[in-house]
């Protein structure tokens, strides 16, 4: 998803709009998707005034219109304040955005005109008026073929950065890198690709979402690949498929796109279909719904 929350958010909001953008991706919204069973009774509903608690200001969005450009966008009216113009070598359409707070982002993109490097990566500052600054380039060099997702620590030192083809082997297989941004210095796991990335546990752990589910890594010990990442979230949660999840910051809580499964049944018009979920880390017991996907027909 190209639109970011920032950390001021309430965590389970600000996560759970994140979510909203990859559901939508996977054909949630659409009602194209099996009939579904509904949340538990104990779950409950969030209301749309406890949701916009706590939004930031400002989001912001990369769009793929013209040249490509970056836009920071009010919250609460989705109007543009500002923009700025995607640098000539991003593929507009690979922008991915993170944040520590409301002000200062770390844009990456994929550079396939580029012959020095594969992926670039930029700071772009705010404005508490919502102007935007220019894309200043920050000295990351990557040695793999395509951007999957990055994430900042909530300190904002460190940027996590996850890629395909590792060694510039276009289609070869993924890895993570976590890059001290003050000084360069970079960590690499490889043996996996995930393709979305979350700081939980207050920065020290890192929360990896990929094929066979969600995991977590830490980054402290010595080690080179994901084989020492330990699986929290199965890409199946009770009968239900999970489309993506991400850790809370403080790592308690596991926010799930889901799709519910009802076997046979037919489908109707309104049902619920899957929703965006807030589960125990610990527990794994669903503790809320925030937000219920409904079908857009009847089968």
């Amino acid at each position: 998803a190209n639109v970011i929350q920032p950390a001021r958010l309430r965590p389970a909001r600000r996560i759970a709009a994140g979510l909203l953008s990859a559901a939508t991706a996977a054909g949630l919204a659409t009602g194209a998707l099996t009939a579904t069973a509904p949340a538990p009774a104990s779950a409950a509903q969030v209301s749309a005034g406890q949701a916009d608690a706590g939004m930031p200001r400002y989001y912001v969005l990369g769009s793929q219109s013209g040249a490509g450009s970056l836009q920071v966008r009010s919250s609460a009216t989705g109007q543009v304040i500002s923009s700025v113009t995607a640098p000539a070598a991003c593929d507009p359409k690979t922008f991915q955005i993170a944040t520590a707070d409301d002000r200062s982002f770390v844009v990456g993109c994929d550079t396939p005109q580029s012959t020095s490097q594969s992926i670039a990566f930029y700071r772009l500052q705010i404005t508490s008026r919502g102007r935007a600054s220019g894309l200043r380039p920050l000295a990351i060099r990557t040695p793999d073929d395509a951007l999957d997702a990055v994430a900042l620590t909530p300190d904002g030192r460190k940027l996590a950065i996850a890629m395909q083809g590792f060694g510039g082997v276009p289609g070869g297989p993924g890895a993570v890198e976590v890059v001290t941004l003050a000084t360069g210095a970079t960590r690499t796991w490889t043996g996996s690709s995930p393709y979305d990335l979350t700081w939980t546990d207050n920065g020290r752990q890192l929360g990896l979402f990929e094929a066979s589910g969600l995991y977590t890594l830490n980054p402290g010990p010595a080690g080179s690949t994901l084989s020492s990442a330990h699986l929290v979230l199965s890409r199946t949660y009770r009968s239900d498929g999970v489309e993506t999840a991400k850790l809370s910051p403080d790592g308690r809580t596991i926010i799930a796109s889901v799709t519910y499964d009802l076997g046979s049944q037919p489908l109707h018009r309104g049902s619920v279909v899957g929703g965006i979920i807030e589960i125990s880390a610990r527990t794994k017991q669903q503790l809320g719904t925030l937000l219920p996907i409904h079908a857009q027909y009847s089968t």
